[in-house]
């Protein structure tokens, strides 16, 4: 089970993104710098890496938050 501030570092490492970004289940991806088919991609990549849990393409269509990805990849993976 992975800590949510554990997931919030490992994503801002694989997406790129300034380790002191504050990040959090609000964070609307589209706010990220790096959010964009590529990023799509590496959020991809990363989730079936980390959680070995093969995620679509148009499983993304309705993603807005961290929250959202959160419930892709199923909340009973996480932990405070």
């Amino acid at each position: 089970m992975m800590k949510y501030s554990e997931f919030y570092e490992l994503f801002k490492e694989e997406m790129e993104i300034e380790q002191d970004l504050e990040m959090n289940l609000e964070t609307e991806l589209s706010s990220l710098d790096k959010w964009d088919s590529m990023g799509l991609l590496v959020a991809i990549t990363f989730i079936d890496e980390n959680f070995q849990k093969k995620i679509l393409l148009e499983d993304f269509k309705d993603v807005e938050t961290i929250k959202d990805i959160v419930s892709l990849i199923g909340v009973d993976n996480f932990s405070e």
